[in-house]
């Protein structure tokens, strides 16, 4: 009997090392639909974290080049505030990324990753994540930025910047660019399918209930809607993995960002097709690996992308890891 990933669990950790963290269950888009509850699979049953070259052997590499294309979307931590010389490099094919502006390719995607009208200055989590996901399934990557630093769930969270509640235009920016890239890469002769949303946000909200202009529930009220709304767009099965949002270094006991944290481990549990990928962002102002205020510096944002490309590669494809 092959061990499946448990009910309401994912493996979360860096490398060899995995622990628990709050996920959702779902059929989903996975090689198993199976949910029923099972035992946890060791670490040396998952067959990742060794970084070796070897790794499971899917149907697309048999195929012609087939792109799994994932969005990102949030604030400045998900456009990232590292630095490049210290992100990762991926290999070229391996991993892609759609320039909206520019309605371009890059291969291979790298740091600065473009978000919406706001690069990475200048490194981000995405290229880890991109590396991760393609060592542990061997399926090429594609990237699509969305997001923007500084914007609010809730409008009334919102610094004139931008929000992702339904009077914002950035979810509909979201959604634009996924069609673009699908239709570009395409376009090439490949093969695509969009594989969800890769989402950090909760900063400009958590500092708004610290304020008191929104509440927790006003909070979760806009999440959930956003969510609905891509789901609209998307398929009520496409996937939303949320990178949890950590502190403000020397901030851990306020209150806004321990609602902020509460509302995404509800959503995250309460909601079919919506799972915490990485919990590690919270630890990130005891560890170090801030600049010593809202953003995390590039140790951080590797060790958050490919705790991301762990998490979402065991939920997406458990047979080819687990089998």
């Amino acid at each position: 009997m092959t061990n499946r990933l448990p009910r309401r669990t994912i493996i979360s950790g860096i490398a060899s090392s995995f622990a628990g963290c709050l996920g959702s269950s779902s059929s989903g888009d996975t090689a198993s639909s199976n949910d029923t509850k099972t035992q946890r699979p060791t670490a040396a049953q998952i067959r990742i974290g060794t970084r070796t070259n070897s790794k499971p052997t899917t149907k697309r590499e048999t195929e012609a080049k087939h792109y799994d294309l994932f969005a990102v979307g949030g604030q400045s931590n998900a456009s990232g505030r590292g630095d490049s010389s210290n992100s990762p490099n991926p290999t070229a094919g391996n991993a892609i990324e759609y320039v909206n502006e520019s309605n371009e390719i890059k291969d291979p995607l790298d740091d600065p990753v473009q978000q919406n009208n706001d690069e990475s200055d200048t490194g981000s989590a995405w290229p880890s994540f991109c590396v991760t996901y393609y060592e542990i399934t061997g399926r090429p990557v594609a990237i699509v930025g969305a997001a923007k630093g500084a914007t609010s769930q809730h409008s009334d969270a919102d610094a004139g910047v931008g929000n992702w509640d339904s009077s914002g235009e950035l979810t509909h920016d979201l959604i634009t660019s996924v069609n673009n890239a699908i239709s570009e890469i395409e376009s090439r002769g490949y093969s695509v399918t969009f594989r969800g949303i890769l989402w950090s946000q909760g900063e400009r909200d958590a500092q708004q209930i610290n304020e008191g202009e929104i509440t927790k529930s006003n909070y979760k009220t806009a999440l959930e809607n956003m969510i609905a709304r891509f789901r609209t767009a998307f398929g009520s099965d496409m996937p939303f993995w949320i990178f949890e949002t950590g502190y403000w270094d020397g901030h851990r006991e306020t209150q806004g960002f321990q609602d902020v944290q509460t509302v995404q481990q509800e959503v995250a549990l309460s909601q079919n097709h919506t799972w915490m990928v990485s919990d590690k962002q919270k630890t990130f102002p005891s560890l170090g690996y801030t600049d010593g205020g809202l953003h995390y510096d590039q140790k951080g944002y590797n060790i958050m992308g490919e705790t991301g490309g762990i998490n979402v590669a065991a939920r997406l494809w458990p047979i080819e890891i687990f089998g």
